[in-house]
């Protein structure tokens, strides 16, 4: 008999809320108005005061997103509870969501590729960073140049007991740039402030070992004139002026675009 009882209270329970969501489906009904934000909040609050729990979406909520639906079941337990103490309403609050519960849907976050970031403009340093390493390879382009006129490599290969410290500074000189430009690079490339600081402290070793490169790599006029008497030392000097010209402007300009380059990267 109890058994009987209680089946029979749960099917009262349930044809009780299958004639509220037919009820309340009609009198929102598409005849009377499009569903609504609204007319989902009132179905949700009425089904709060009659104590009846909402398993399927009702006619007033159908067409709505998940994140109106959300909306309007937050809007009917606030509704349906009133204005209350911060305790009190959390209290009842809890206890009116359960019959709206159903309704409720999880709404996923957005794919992390939906989210786009705007690319930060490149700083001041890289761009004085990149400007120095284009200039510090044509300083390098005309250093090799010089290189080559001066005979240095094939007087330090015929002449290494007469002219034994300046292999020594030729090859300090190509081996201090060469590093130079390979740090600077990078230090376009990372924009890391130790690395630029690198860079820096190399070119300045370049350029004094390139100074003393220019003193002791050019020929003595008279050793010149002896080896080549229709073309004198003055007049091969006179010929790589424009080049040593051009070669010390670049790498003055090299050296200022490094130091410029540091100081502004943050």
């Amino acid at each position: 008999m109890p058994a009987r009882l209680t089946t029979a209270a749960v099917a009262a329970k349930l044809a009780a809320t299958a004639v509220f969501i037919l009820c309340t489906g009609a009198a929102f009904a598409p005849g009377t108005g499009p569903p609504s934000l609204a007319r989902c909040t009132a179905f949700g609050v009425q089904a709060i005061r009659r104590h009846v729990v909402v398993h399927a979406v009702p006619v007033a909520c159908a067409g709505l997103s998940r994140q109106q639906v959300n909306e309007a079941v937050a809007g009917a337990v606030k509704e349906a509870v009133g204005p209350r103490p911060k305790a009190a309403f959390r209290k009842l609050a809890a206890r009116d969501s359960k019959y709206l519960a159903p309704l409720v849907t999880a709404i996923p976050p957005p794919p992390p590729a939906a989210v786009s970031t705007p690319s930060a403009p490149p700083s001041h340093g890289t761009e004085l960073s990149l400007a120095a390493l284009a200039c510090a390879a044509l300083t390098a382009s005309a250093g090799s140049y010089l290189l080559i006129r001066t005979g240095a490599i094939r007087r330090r290969r015929a002449r290494r007991s007469a002219r034994g410290p300046l292999s020594t500074i030729v090859a300090g000189h190509i081996g201090a740039a060469v590093t130079c430009i390979g740090t600077l690079a990078a230090f376009a490339a990372t924009g890391e402030r130790a690395v630029g600081w690198a860079a820096a402290g190399l070119v300045s070793i370049a350029a004094g070992l390139g100074m003393a490169t220019l003193v002791t790599a050019l020929p003595e006029p008279g050793a010149a004139a002896r080896a080549d008497p229709v073309r004198s030392a003055a007049g091969r000097q006179q010929s790589l002026v424009g080049v040593i010209a051009l070669h010390g402007l670049l790498a003055t300009v090299t050296i200022l675009l490094i130091w410029l380059a540091v100081v502004s990267s943050s």
